[in-house]
C-alpha cells in the first residue's frame, strides 16, 4: 500500500546518511538548550530529507526536528534527520536518521538508518519489520532479572519517573544508556535488548522506531500501559513478554 512513500523513505534516508558520515568529526556545533546540541549536520541532514519528500509527495506534511512545520497534514512525515546528536557531536558513532510516515495522525510506515553500518530498518504497519531486507523480531525473554533494557539518559527531566527507572534496574539483569532513541528502539526490534525505557521524547525521535517494535512481534505503550500516540512523551517498548512485569515495578515504586 505504501511502496512507493517506502522507497522514498529508505532514500532519503540513505541520501541524509551519506551527509551525516562524511561531516562526522567535523560538523560543528551550538548549545540549542540545557544538554541538548545541534549542529550543521542536522541542518544539512533535515534539508535533504525534506527535499526528497517533497519532491516526491508535495501536497504532504512534514514536521521534522529543527524545522518544525505543519502537523496537521492527512499524510505527515515525521523526521528526526539525526537522532543522537549528543553522541555525535561528541565522536560516539551510535546515531541515525528517523523518518515516519502517520497518515490522520497512525503511525503508517518508519525506517531507521545506522550510517555508520549502513543498516537500514524498515516496517509497514501490519506487514513486519526487515532489516536490510530481512525479517527480524524481538526477544523470546520471559524473566525479568534475566532481562537487558536500554534506558533514555534524560531521567534528570523527569525525577519521579527517572527514580521508577533506576529502581527497575536493581530488578533486572543489565541496564545500559547509549544516548540514542533509534538504538533504543531499533535494539529491542533486532533482538539485541529485551526493552527500552524512553523518557521525554519527542514524536520525531520515537515514531519510526515504536512502529518498527510493534511489527518486529514487539509491544509499546505509555509507561502507564496507555496507547501510545504522537502525543505521547514517555514510552515502553518491549518483547512483550516482560512488559507488564516493567509496568508493575515502574509502578511500585514510591
Amino acid at each position: 500500500m505504501f511502496a512507493e512513500e517506502k522507497k522514498i523513505a529508505e532514500k532519503a534516508c540513505v541520501e541524509a546518511g551519506s551527509i551525516l558520515r562524511e561531516k562526522f568529526g567535523k560538523a560543528k556545533a551550538r548549545v540549542k538548550g540545557l544538554r541538548d546540541i545541534v549542529t550543521e549536520a542536522d541542518y544539512a541532514s533535515e534539508q535533504e530529507i525534506i527535499r526528497i519528500i517533497k519532491n516526491a509527495f508535495p501536497e504532504h506534511g512534514v514536521y521534522s526536528e529543527e524545522a518544525g512545520s505543519a502537523t496537521d497534514a492527512e499524510f505527515l512525515w515525521v523526521v528526526d534527520p539525526l537522532d543522537g546528536t549528543n553522541n555525535y557531536a561528541y565522536g560516539i558513532p551510535l546515531y541515525g536518521v528517523s523518518i515516519a510516515l502517520a497518515v490522520k495522525g497512525e503511525v503508517k510506515l518508519g525506517a531507521i538508518y545506522y550510517p555508520e553500518t549502513s543498516g537500514m530498518l524498515c516496517a509497514e504497519k501490519g506487514k513486519g519489520a526487515t532489516l536490510d531486507g530481512k525479517e527480524i523480531s524481538v526477544t523470546k525473554r520471559e524473566k525479568l532479572e534475566d532481562s537487558v533494557i536500554l534506558m533514555d539518559t534524560k531521567l534528570w527531566k523527569m525525577p519521579r519517573e527517572g527514580a521508577e527507572a533506576v529502581e527497575l534496574s536493581g530488578k533486572i539483569f543489565g541496564m545500559r544508556m547509549l544516548g540514542a532513541a533509534v538504538y533504543n528502539f531499533g535494539f529491542v526490534a533486532l533482538g539485541k535488548a529485551d526493552a527500552c525505557v524512553e523518557m521525554n521524547l519527542k514524536n520525531v525521535d520515537f515514531a519510526a522506531g515504536a512502529l518498527i517494535v510493534e511489527e518486529a512481534g514487539g509491544k509499546v505503550t505509555g509507561l502507564r500501559g496507555e496507547k501510545w500516540s504522537l502525543d505521547t512523551t514517555s514510552l515502553i517498548a518491549s518483547n512483550g513478554k516482560i512488559h507488564a512485569k516493567i509496568i508493575e515495578e515502574l509502578k511500585a515504586t514510591k
